[in-house]
């Protein structure tokens, strides 16, 4: 899985790309903890093009969104494929985060417009 770092209006977004598992979450991890040294604690994980998330890929999701709200911050997820969408609905991540179509939706709404 590659994580690409980006900003949207001072919000973090974070692209996944590949198979988030437990040889991959590593590295998500290590890039959220980069933002928090940052104390920048909300993020947007754009998720378009996730191929997979295993039970330790959401562990990973799980932590990091209640680091992040410890914090007063947010995780918010976009681009929720079908697979995505509805290991997102089995494990209810749909009514722990929020979800949105875009990327620049979700960092809209984290910033609170």
């Amino acid at each position: 899985m590659t994580v690409t770092d980006a900003s949207i209006d001072s919000v973090a977004v974070l692209s996944l790309d590949g198979r988030l598992d437990s040889r991959t979450a590593p590295a998500l991890k290590s890039a959220l903890e980069e933002h928090w040294r940052r104390q920048r604690y909300r993020a947007v994980l754009d998720c378009s093009r996730l191929e997979y998330v295993s039970s330790a890929g959401l562990q990973v999701l799980l932590i990091a969104g209640k680091i992040a709200a410890s914090h007063g911050g947010q995780l918010a997820f976009s681009g929720l494929g079908a697979f995505l969408g509805d290991v997102f609905a089995m494990t209810q991540f749909h009514q722990i985060f929020p979800v949105y179509a875009t990327a620049e939706e979700a960092a809209a709404a984290l910033k609170g417009e």
